[in-house]
């Protein structure tokens, strides 16, 4: 037990145990008591709950308890635990690659019901953020909440001068909230991938911590501000594509004021129908932005759901809600450049080297089996015209071989994905003739080329000089030094590995067992010949020596099995 605390480094922070200990219950309630047995939080159970085994789920009166109830049983228990928990059923939701349909279906279920706060208590928050009264900023805030969620809520309201805005403001101790159970998740998710070893191909402490990271970024309404100051710079050459105005003179962590869109979500199609020009132009525009971003800017929005994209008038795009923005190293987009290309050419080897450039690979990973599992996948496809190919289906089908593979997805490239798929979802809504590949191989294309342009190469070769530069300069400097300390005999190598420390430290414990073993062999046969042999010093017709040679052996046997048990 004290190891799987030193892992979860809970004794740290004190003020999480009551937090765990409801958590653990919780799952408890839900039958996940083989769970918590292997990962050794039992002890945070209540004590009405210990007396029951861990291994056997108590009566419930939900009637859930068979493992076919599991997705059922686990989107409950998330339910229940709040926010964070909601918004991680919510991440892991959107895993196809790496869960099963059943899951996913019932994940996607997840919601949490909040009630916005009154405006009186929200109110107060953003009265300390302002350092000034609300009504010296703002002409009018409309009391009702145009929008609430776990983390804060959406009020419509009006500046002094004139302007119409928007004031997102977080709700009281949600911060400390929110972080607490994503310190515990991290935590958890360390001990199942330890002690449940077959959970590894899903990755655990990646996913926890991707979460972590993501959940943290939102709840800070500055990071959020400069996503959108960030996009606004990016798309000033775009006409078509509208970010709201911030205004930071009254932004600060915990309130955000921008400007207000009047417009319509992309979901309500009925004025578009009707206009095939218009609707085709939102589309090629829309999935335009989307792949400016990722292969140009390198930094996508990344939770680009209908909701957060507005028609506005002139059928210009508005997009909203920056709280996560996935950022593209050069190489990723590179890579993912090449993918798209390698699809719609069917190269197959190209697509299995670029699968695993941009997947999470461990040494598994056999290539030779994914790519006769992606040949049997993509045959379908083969001659068949790009606009009735789902691109989305399509990679997620891949991804899925890929985690069975040992190299799943790593999270941005997911959330690439999952927005291609809304952006297809739309086209084939407005213009299904729109054909989503076909677009974006003309975008790869493009992009490839820029990637080796002769100017990208001669950046290429400046930096390849600088760092080659740097070697011829401090090389010969370190390779003296490596020469006296050889001919010095001062050289020496070191390894550390901590496999070998734990090999090392099982077998000096078991050789310490083997030796007192012994011992205890030699004084039980010992005070057995002088007990029943022939020894003049005795007591109560029994050998002294002998007695005491089978107290020392005992008390020496309870020693072995108490370290065979600590050890355990």
């Amino acid at each position: 037990m004290s190891q799987n605390l030193k892992i979860f480094s809970i004794g740290k922070s004190l003020r999480h145990a009551g937090r765990l200990a409801q958590i653990t219950n919780v799952f408890a309630k839900h039958g996940f008591w083989t769970v918590i047995d292997r990962i050794g939080i039992e002890k945070w159970l209540h004590k009405t709950q210990k007396s029951k085994s861990p291994q056997t789920p108590p009566s419930s009166s939900m009637g859930i308890e068979t493992s076919r109830d599991l997705p059922i049983r686990l989107r409950k228990a998330f339910e229940e635990l709040g926010p964070a928990f909601v918004k991680l059923g919510q991440i892991l939701a959107t895993r196809k690659d790496l869960f099963p349909k059943d899951f996913i279906r019932e994940l996607q279920r997840l919601h949490q019901k909040v009630e916005p706060l009154p405006y009186k208590t929200i109110s107060k928050v953003l009265q300390n953020e302002l350092g000034d009264t609300i009504s010296n900023i703002f002409s009018h805030v409309k009391e009702a909440s145009l929008a609430a969620g776990s983390i804060g809520q959406v009020h419509e309201a009006k500046l002094q001068s004139g302007e119409d805005i928007v004031i997102k403001i977080q709700r009281p101790g949600i911060y400390e909230v929110i972080k607490t159970d994503c310190e515990i998740i991290t935590g958890i998710a360390r001990l199942i991938e330890k002690f449940i070893p077959e959970t590894k191909i899903f990755r655990p402490v990646r996913l926890a911590s991707d979460f972590h990271q993501k959940t943290m970024a939102e709840l800070d309404f500055i990071k959020e501000a400069s996503n959108a100051v960030k996009f606004t710079r990016n798309f000033d050459n775009s006409p078509d594509i509208v970010i709201p105005k911030i205004y930071w003179k009254h932004t600060s962590q915990r309130v955000l004021v921008m400007e207000k869109f009047n417009g319509k979500p992309a979901t309500d199609t009925s004025e578009l129908l009707t206009n095939s020009d218009e609707a085709m132009s939102i589309v090629k525009n829309g999935l335009e932005m989307f792949l400016q971003m990722v292969f140009i800017d390198g930094v996508f929005h990344g939770d680009l759901h209908p909701g957060n994209l507005l028609i506005l008038e002139d059928y210009k795009i508005g997009v909203i809600d920056f709280g996560n923005a996935v950022r593209l190293t050069k190489y990723t987009r590179e890579s993912l450049a090449g993918l798209l290309l390698a699809l719609v050419k069917e190269d197959y080897e190209s697509i299995v080297h670029h699968f695993a450039e941009l997947s999470d690979a461990d040494h598994y990973f056999d290539p030779a089996a994914f790519e006769t599992d992606l040949i049997q996948t993509i045959s379908p496809y083969l001659g068949i015209d790009l606009k009735y190919v789902n691109t989305g289906t399509l990679l997620w089908d891949l991804a899925s071989i890929a985690a069975k593979h040992n190299a799943p997805l790593k999270t941005e490239l997911v959330a690439f994905i999952r927005t291609l798929i809304t952006f297809e979802s739309i086209a084939k809504d407005l213009t299904p003739d729109f054909k989503v590949l076909e677009a974006c191989e003309e975008y790869a294309t493009k992009i490839s080329q820029q990637f080796y342009s002769p100017e990208a190469f001669k950046q290429e070769l400046m930096v390849l000089g600088r760092d080659t530069a740097k070697l011829a300069r401090y090389a010969p400097m370190q390779f003296r030094r490596i020469l006296k300390a050889t001919a010095d005999g001062h050289l020496k190598l070191s390894v550390e590995a901590d496999e070998l420390h734990a090999v090392a430290r099982a077998i000096k414990n078991t050789g310490s067992i083997i030796g007192v073993s012994l011992i205890i062999a030699a004084l039980l046969i010992g005070s057995s010949i002088l007990t029943f042999g022939k020894v003049k010093l005795q007591y109560l017709s029994i050998s002294t020596f002998g007695v005491l040679g089978f107290t020392i052996a005992g008390i020496l046997g309870l020693y072995v099995i108490w370290s065979v048990l600590r050890n355990r």
